[in-house]
This record gives structure tokens, sequence and C-alpha cells, in this order.
């Protein structure tokens, strides 16, 4: 069986753990004159700002969580079946794991890049990220990364 493993996937399934870790975890801390106003987690994020009109992709950490959890259903299967029979079927997993993991890189780009101009200054939302939302945007490149690699890994065979 050692040989059937694909070693290369587990990086899918570590990335996919961790976009599903980084949505609990905090994601902004809202700090005015060096003093926390509060922090909100990725899931506070997305359950309690949703409606809010000025932040956009407030949709975010649910896509995270999405993603992270069928990246690691998905990237099992390639892991422990990787034989020739299940060739086209990893590969077809991989891609769905790279444009499911490529969505989440472009939309957190987007997130943190967001700003806001109020009473004359501008608020930047990349000010206030903290540790889950980096998390889970380094953990959505690791997924890119191991839902390419089973493709690759066939491809050479």
């Amino acid at each position: 069986m050692g040989k059937s493993i694909n070693l290369l996937a587990i990086i899918g399934i570590i990335g996919g753990a961790m976009m599903i870790v980084g949505v609990f975890l905090t994601w902004v801390d809202l700090k005015v004159v060096g003093v926390s106003l509060g922090t909100a987690t990725g899931w506070d994020i997305f359950d309690g700002l949703k409606d809010a009109e000025n932040i956009k992709y407030t949709f975010l950490p649910l896509l995270d969580l999405i993603a992270g959890i069928l990246a690691v259903l998905m990237m099992i299967i390639p892991t422990f079946a990787n034989v020739d029979g299940y060739k086209k079927a990893n590969n077809a997993l991989g891609i769905i794991v790279t444009i499911l993991s490529i969505a989440v890189i472009v939309i957190s780009i987007l997130f943190v890049t967001q700003s806001w101009d109020i009473f004359g200054g501008t608020i930047r939302m990349s000010d206030y990220i903290q540790y889950g939302f980096w998390i889970s945007l380094i953990g959505a490149i690791i997924t890119l990364i191991g839902g390419i690699m089973p493709i690759a890994k066939n491809r050479m065979n």
C-alpha cells in the first residue's frame, strides 16, 4: 500500500485544514490609536457583517470553509487511491481543488485590499487583518499546490 499513497496530495489536505481552521481564528482587530475596540473571526465577519453595506466580500470565510472541507475530502481520494484506474478521477479532483483555491486566493486579495474614505481619511482593511485571515490564505495557496500535484504526478507517470 505504501507505493499507492500519493504523499504529494497530503499537501492539499494540510492546506484545506488550514483554510478550515483559519475561518475560526481572528481575522480583524479594529484598533484606534493602538487601542483594540474588538476582534472578529472569519466566521464573525461572515455571520455578523454579511449585511454591512460598505464591507465587500464578507462571504469569503464561508467560501474558505467550503473550499477547505471540499479540498480535504477531495484530496483524500488521490492520496490513498492513486492507482492507474483512478488517474482520470484524480485529475478531475485536482482540477476542482485548483479552481476553488484560485477563487479563494483572488477573493482574499480583493477582501484585504478594500478601503473606505471616511471623514477625509482612508481606512484600509489591510491595516486590521490578523493571523486567521493569513492562515486561511496560506492554506488556499498550499491547497492550490496540493491540487496541482496529483495532476502533475499523473502526467509524469
